[in-house]
Parts: structure tokens; sequence; C-alpha cells
């Protein structure tokens, strides 16, 4: 994308063999890909064959498909070398986002914690006391059945 312009992309030099131009709206990408990627009008020939004795019209159908040139520069622009690179560093910041999810997550549940302490700590002191009451009769309840 263009730094000064957001709307306008600045193509690299094989996307310029393929536009024709060194910069591209954004809003025009898809019509120039769909452009591209159209399927041709068919080419008609005409001739006349003559085999023996007198000319006959006839007509022959043959599907002949030639591969655009346009389209085999979009291909050696996107090399596999390419692809690869871009996908390392797409699981590279996959891993980057998802660990930043994870400090977050645990710097909200820690906010809670305090918050929740910090309006009524009185109240949050008997809830945590309960509940380890509760875990340690959970304990004990499990120990003696194990053990015993």
């Amino acid at each position: 994308q263009d730094e000064t312009d957001v709307t306008q992309i600045n193509l690299n030099d094989n996307l310029q063999r393929i536009f024709g131009i060194p910069r591209l709206p954004l809003s025009a990408v898809s019509d120039k890909l769909m452009e591209l990627a159209s399927e041709q009008e068919p080419l008609e020939i005409t001739y006349r064959l003559k085999l023996q004795g007198e000319v006959q019209p006839m007509v022959y159908e043959a599907q002949v498909e030639v591969e655009n040139p346009i389209m085999h520069e979009m291909r050696k622009a996107v090399d596999e070398e390419d692809i690869a690179e871009t996908e390392g560093a797409c699981d590279e910041v996959d891993a980057q986002i998802g660990a930043l999810i994870q400090e977050m997550q645990q710097r909200k549940r820690r906010r809670d914690f305090l918050t929740k302490f910090a309006e009524r700590p009185l109240l949050f002191l008997h809830d945590v006391t309960v509940s380890l009451a509760v875990d340690l009769q959970t304990i004990r309840s499990e120990g003696s059945g194990r053990y015993g």
C-alpha cells in the first residue's frame, strides 16, 4: 500500500509486468483480476479443404488451449519460495498474537481479582475462605477413600 495514499497499491516489479502500471487503485484490484481471469472469445479461422474432386464446404470444430502469457507471468511472480516464506512469517505472527492474547487474559483475570478485592475486601476474603474450606473438605474426603 502507498504510505501517503492508502487507496493506492504500489506494485512490485512482478506485478508491474502483469498489470502494466506502477500503481493501482485498491478499488480496481478485483476488476483487473477478473479481466485477467476471464475467458477469451473463441478465434474463428475460415479455410477451404480440397481433397479430391469438387470443393465442398465443411465445418470442423477443434478446441485448442493456449496458455495465456499474462497468467504465465502471474505464476512466475508467485513462486513457491515466496509462498513458503510468507507462510512462515504468518505462522510467526500467529504465534505472537496467541501469546499476546494469553497475556491479556491473564492480566484481565488479575485485574478482576484485584478489583473485586478493592471494592469489598471483607466479602472477598469471606468468599475465598469458604472456597478454600470446600476444597479442603473435598481433598480430605477423596484422601480417606483412597488410602483408608
